[in-house]
């Protein structure tokens, strides 16, 4: 939410643990609706090598119509976030209801 708040895409590299399933949750909502983001490794199993690091982050900054969606999220969050995590969550789920950018 963070860095969506603040027109930043990520990239997402889950390494252990719950990690993983996280990542492809947040990915499968961000990269289906808001496409300002990137996965380096699909799986757990996957060899993650450099060029692949390297290969996310051109797709992330090289591309000008991912930088123009994330900056159109940050401009959504212009008044900032909810104050408490149950507000927070009420944002999050009328957000990504709403079309996104």
């Amino acid at each position: 939410m963070e860095a969506m708040g603040r027109g930043v895409p990520f990239l997402a590299w889950p390494i252990r643990g719950d990690q993983y399933y996280n990542a492809k949750l947040v990915m499968k909502l961000v990269m289906s609706y808001l496409k300002v983001d990137h996965r380096v490794a699909e799986n757990l199993l996957e060899m993650v090598r450099k060029e692949d690091v390297a290969n996310g982050i051109e797709t992330l900054m090289g591309g000008d119509e991912t930088k123009k969606r994330a900056m159109t999220l940050r401009l959504k969050f212009n008044h900032g976030f909810p104050m408490s995590s149950e507000g927070a969550l009420d944002y999050f789920c009328n957000f990504m209801r709403r079309k996104g950018p």
